[in-house]
Parts: structure tokens; sequence; C-alpha cells
């Protein structure tokens, strides 16, 4: 091994705080999809309001079974492996958002994307918390929630 592949890169912990705000705001952009697209969504699969309720309320059932585990996985796994399985559950849940034909199908997704993105907040703070030095783990942490008010 060379010297120069031993080098670590420099300011590497910024580069992936970033990319982990990027991610987060894709996090939330996906979970405020449905509600902007309410409208069309509805009509395209003739949904009542109750019915569109449900599959609103499935997203966060998913979201919060997930996130009763999600940071046990985390540390089981490490934050590598266990951000890349919970941000891949998610973007396969959005890519079949597309492919649902009938509201058991959306509800199915919505639950699965749920499960996938809770995994987001215990994967950046588990990473920031590895990546920074204590004195800069606030504004670390500040950095990647940025994302999910942008």
């Amino acid at each position: 091994m060379t010297q120069s592949m031993k080098r670590p890169v420099k300011g590497l912990r910024w580069w992936i705080v970033g990319m982990i705000c990027l991610v987060t705001i894709i996090n939330y952009i996906d979970r405020q999809t449905l509600s902007v697209l309410g409208p069309t969504i509805r009509e395209e699969f003739g949904m009542s309001n109750v019915s569109y309720a449900r599959v609103v309320t499935i997203f966060l059932l998913g979201y919060t079974i997930s996130q009763a585990v999600s940071g046990k996985i985390l540390d089981r796994i490490g934050v590598r492996r266990g951000f890349m399985l919970f941000v891949g559950i998610w973007t396969v849940a959005s890519m079949l958002h597309a492919t649902a034909r009938n509201v058991i199908q959306l509800g199915l997704f919505r639950f699965i994307l749920g499960i996938g993105e809770a995994g987001n907040w215990p994967g950046a703070a588990k990473a920031v918390a590895e990546w920074f030095p204590v004195r800069e783990r606030a504004f670390g942490m500040s950095i990647f929630n940025g994302g999910a008010t942008i």
C-alpha cells in the first residue's frame, strides 16, 4: 500500500455530513409527495377522504414500527451498512409507488417507505457521532438536520 493510499481524505467528515444532508432532503421530499399530490392521487385511485387518510396513516405505522428497531439495527451492523440498508429500502419503496395499481398497493408501498425512512435520523446521528469530535457534533447535527427543512 502506498503512502497516498493511507492518507485520509482531508475534510472527509464534512463531505459525509453534506451527503447525509442531501439524503435527508430526499427523505423529506419522499415523505411529502403524497400530501402535495393528494388531489391527483385521490382522483387517480378513486379514493375517498377516509381511504386517503388510511394510506397516509399507514406510512406513519411503518415509520413507528421501524423507529423502534432502526437504532438497534444500526448499532448491530454499523452505520455504513445500516444507512445503506434503510436508504435502499426507501428507494425501492419510492420506485414501487409508480407501479401501484390500487389503494392496497399504494398503502403497502407507503408502509415500506415508512420502514426505510425511519432509519434516516438514527443513522445520521450515529454517523455524526462517529465522524465528528464532541466540540463539532452539534454543528454536524445541524447541517444534516437542516435537510429536513429545505
